[in-house]
Parts: C-alpha cells; structure tokens; sequence
C-alpha cells in the first residue's frame, strides 16, 4: 500500500494536522508527517515532491496558511495528486489561504477541503484504499464475501487478503449458523428500482445476522441512498464506521457495524 505524505508548512499547524494523521491511523493507511516550506525551504520542499512517487508515497497532503503556496509548489513539483488544506489564521481568518490553495492555473491541479479541513483531507487521500482500510478498521483478519456476481467477487478476493467470496445469495445456504467472524455484502449501485434494492439489503442483513457469530461484524458496501435509511432503521446492528467513497459516479460508502445482543433492539 501507497503512503500517504502530509505536510505542513510550520510546526504551529501540527493541532490540526494530526486530525488528518489520526485518520489515517484509524484507516491503517501508512503516513510520514514533514514540515516543509514553499517560502523558508523552497528547495528542499521541491527535492521532496520529485521524489515522493520513487520514496513510495501514493498521495501528498499539503497544509499552509495566509500565503498558502505549499499545496502549489508541491502540484508543480509531483504528478501525485494533491490535496490541499487551507489553514485558518491571519488577518483574513483564512480566505487568503484558501484562495491560493484552490485558485490553480490549469494543468497543477490541488484538491481543497474546507479551512482547516484535516479529517476530510485523509478521507479523500485513501479514497481508493477504501476497502481494505476498512476491513482493517472492522478488526477482522477474514471475510466471506456475498457478491452480485462471480467478477466482483473475483475483484473483492484480489483486493482484500483472507476474503472467501460467493456469488450470489445462494452463498448463504453453504454457511452454517453462528460459523462467520465477519461478512462483506456489496449491492451493486446501478439499480432499476431503489425499493428493490432496500429489500434485498433488509434480506441480505437478517441471513448475515444468523451465520454471524456473537459480537460478529458486517461490512456493507452499497449507494448512500440505497443504504443509508435502512441500515438505521434495521435492529441487531451497530454502526461502527463509515468510509465515503464514489463508484459508479454514485456517492456511496462502506459500512462497518458489528451484531448486538438482542435485548438491545428493545
């Protein structure tokens, strides 16, 4: 797996930096952390961006405030996305950061989150790593995969090491009770009807919900709107996590969540 670098350009940004660290921590996406300046050291922050792709690093996180060149100077440096973090302060309070941080000429493109924007900067640097940032993040060391069809199960095994995968609901009836550590359900996010694919989810849940054992966990990985109403309103899971990601040009995400007792459902 990719690293992720995330830089800041003076050591007073670190408070809200580490937010972004700490995410990443949480997703088990590899970081180096490095105050580097576009002003104070221009050339060592240079040599670093050249060099970031061969050094293993996937992503550049860059944060900087009032003259906010960082994220630029790094773009201009890196065919590696980057992600900017325009940071609060100043006489501007900010506006000025954030100006210089999204207002690139064409061709040196800096993805900018909001001022002071960490958390969601670590989100959208392992948006590709999604999946097994969150199968790592469920404390699971193995899936059984139900897929819509064999391809996607064949991709969910190549992606995420330790994964059983069977197409289909069918996959269910070759699982005894109580005999899964954990189960991954992906409902595909081009669907004719959103009423169908809700009951399939309700379906799919209640059958994940008996093979599982105690204290088992549940990953789901299906449209915002397809998901998001029915995993609240069904009993017997709790919501651990939520990873935002894009397929299909549909927002959607994974889900994390673990099976509770029955008395909590009450």
């Amino acid at each position: 797996m990719k690293k992720v670098a995330v830089i800041m350009g003076s050591d007073s940004d670190w408070p809200v930096v580490k937010g972004a660290c700490q995410q990443l921590e949480t997703f088990g996406i590899p970081y180096e952390a490095h105050i580097l300046s576009a002003h104070r050291t221009p050339a060592a922050a240079a040599d670093f961006a050249r060099s970031a792709r061969a050094n293993g690093f996937g992503v550049l996180i860059c944060a900087a405030g009032m003259a906010a060149h960082l994220a630029g100077a790094f773009a201009g440096n890196s065919t590696l996305p980057v992600i900017g973090i325009p940071m609060k302060g100043g006489a501007a309070d900010g506006l000025d950061a954030l100006l210089a941080t999204v207002q690139m000429p064409s061709g040196i493109p800096v993805a900018t989150v909001a001022l002071n924007g960490a958390k969601n900067a670590a989100i959208l640097s392992c948006t590709g790593s999604a999946l097994p940032a969150a199968v790592k993040a469920s404390g699971v060391r193995a899936l059984t995969c139900i897929c819509p069809d064999r391809a996607t199960a064949r991709l969910i095994e190549n992606k995420v090491s330790g994964t059983r995968a069977y197409e289909g609901s069918s996959g269910y009836t070759d699982l005894a009770d109580a005999s899964q550590s954990a189960v991954l359900m992906y409902l595909p996010v081009k669907a004719e009807k959103t009423e169908r694919l809700e009951s399939d989810l309700r379906n799919a849940l209640f059958e994940t919900r008996r093979v599982l054992e105690p204290e088992g966990r549940i990953v789901v990985i299906a449209a915002l709107h397809h998901a998001e109403s029915t995993l609240r309103k069904t009993q017997g899971v709790r919501v651990l996590g939520r990873y935002p990601l894009t397929l299909s040009g549909q927002k959607s995400a994974i889900w994390v969540m673990e099976t509770t007792p029955a008395n909590e459902d009450a």
